[in-house]
């Protein structure tokens, strides 16, 4: 389905709930006789007796008007209901019916919620159909006007979205006529890895010349302290944290090297076991079983690409807010004004 046959169909349908109307009334002859004062105005009248079943229903399904009884369940019981259908369906309109004139109990439901209140008396039935209609209309064109402000908030998304697509573009093309290589713009250079582990060999044989990946310079840290000092005074763009450690167990290591530098990437590996990437919220499996440096060769670049595509779009959306922060704060303020 396209989206303009969506729109449509979704516009359709608000419409046609928003003529939808609930009578909460004990007495089944208020209920039978608002059907026949709405049916000749094409309106949908739900009846029902009790107020709880009501409110559930509300819950499910939008009635641009609720009609209900001030003493259903009990006398001036239906204050509590208008209250309750006031949560449940903000947007409804409420009309309190009364079996007599009661300034208080006017008060007390028109502070809980209800737009009008009006007695039960034949001279009145004209008066309360013509606020159910009202009523009616009202939802109709807030539905009508919530599908309108919703359009417009995605439109602005989809705007949004494309403009910063067009600006990467630009961006990237900037950049290959100057010359500039982005991935070491985004990197600040090669990839900077520290090695934290009293025992040397993983350092040794990632390090060692003629094995080491291209584009990698590889920083050994015998303890938890040393890596802590090292990150706090140079840039690194992932840590290894092996499990030998002579002063600070690994989890503690972890934990305050991903403090000290936010967007580092952490792994940490133990010998025949898995070589794991540490993120906020979730561990991450790189190798299930680490038995050889070469299994990390080819992953270490997986990384590095995804810290290198990071760093680009921070790149991006940076010089993105630079060039337009007040079209940006203009589009923020007018979203904030329509989901008002």
């Amino acid at each position: 389905m396209s989206e303009a046959n969506e729109s449509r169909l979704v516009s359709g349908v608000r419409e046609l709930v928003a003529h939808e109307v609930l009578v909460i009334d004990a007495d089944p002859k208020v209920g039978s006789g608002v059907v026949q004062l709405l049916a000749p105005d094409g309106l949908h009248v739900t009846s029902m007796a009790d107020p709880q079943a009501a409110v559930e229903l509300l819950g499910t399904k939008f009635f641009g008007c609720v009609v209900l009884d001030l003493d259903t369940p009990g006398p001036n019981e239906g204050v509590d209901v208008v209250r309750r259908v006031h949560e449940v369906s903000p947007t409804s309109l409420v009309i309190v019916l009364c079996s007599r004139k009661s300034f208080d109990s006017a008060v007390l439901a028109f502070r809980a919620g209800a737009h009008d209140v009006v007695v039960k008396a034949p001279d009145q039935v004209d008066y309360l159909k013509r606020r159910i209609l009202e009523g009616v209309g009202d939802a109709e064109k807030r539905g009508q006007r919530e599908t309108l402000f919703a359009q417009l908030r995605e439109s602005l998304d989809d705007f949004l979205k494309k403009f910063m697509e067009a600006e990467r573009r630009a961006q990237d093309l900037e950049d290959k006529l100057a010359g500039r290589d982005a991935s070491r713009i985004d990197t600040g250079g090669d990839m900077r890895v520290l090695i934290v582990d009293a025992d040397s060999r993983l350092y040794d044989a990632l390090s060692k010349p003629g094995t080491s990946p291209p584009g990698f310079i590889f920083v050994d840290a015998q303890s938890g302290g040393e890596a802590l000092d090292k990150v706090t005074s140079s840039s690194f763009h992932l840590a290894i944290v092996g499990p030998m450690l002579p002063d600070l167990p690994g989890t503690m290591v972890v934990k305050a090297l991903k403090t000290q530098a936010p967007e580092l990437l952490v792994m940490t590996y133990e010998p025949r076991g898995p070589v794991q990437l540490i993120e906020t919220t979730r561990t991450i499996t790189v190798v299930e079983q680490f038995t050889q440096a070469s299994q990390l060769t080819g992953r270490l670049n997986e990384l590095a690409e995804a810290h290198r595509a990071k760093a680009r779009e921070r790149r991006y959306l940076q010089a993105f807010r630079e060039r337009h922060y007040n079209l940006l704060r203009r589009l923020a303020e007018l979203k904030r004004k329509l989901s008002e």
